[in-house]
């Protein structure tokens, strides 16, 4: 890590759509970490799956069971950054503190801006205490 200038003990995780996922999750496991950004993140799957094409008029269950290759919702549920959060123990010991700034869309058809203001609402609950939402 010297060798990149990398501060192990100071981390910090951004990512897009797919991707804030992804980096919400690391920054939930990792007590190093000092700051998350999302951008358009997909924090509760099952949210994200709901609505998810809302043109369409397939069954939204059909949806959510094509999309996650039928794939258990509990199962996907217990990989979301939103419900992770509100299960009590399940990440061990581990004390968050960082800051996080949400990105997000409130024309968004893909990624549901619900998204975001209930994980703000989540991370709050959690403790961390400096939790903002940009709107676009």
């Amino acid at each position: 890590m010297d060798r990149f200038g990398v501060d192990a003990t100071r981390m910090g995780f951004f990512g897009s759509s797919a991707g804030a996922h992804l980096s919400a999750m690391c920054s939930l496991h990792f007590p190093q970490t000092v700051a998350y950004v999302g951008y358009y993140g997909s924090y509760d799957l099952g949210l994200s799956m709901s609505i998810y094409a809302p043109e369409s008029d397939v069954k939204k269950h059909a949806i959510y069971d094509d999309f996650l290759c039928g794939w258990d919702p509990d199962y996907i549920d217990s990989q979301a950054p939103a419900k992770l959060l509100k299960n009590p123990g399940v990440l061990g010991n581990k004390k968050l503190d960082f800051k996080s700034v949400l990105f997000v869309g409130t024309q968004d058809i893909t990624i549901s801006p619900d998204n975001a203001f209930i994980y703000e609402k989540v991370m709050k609950e959690a403790g961390l205490k400096d939790v903002e939402i940009c709107c676009y």
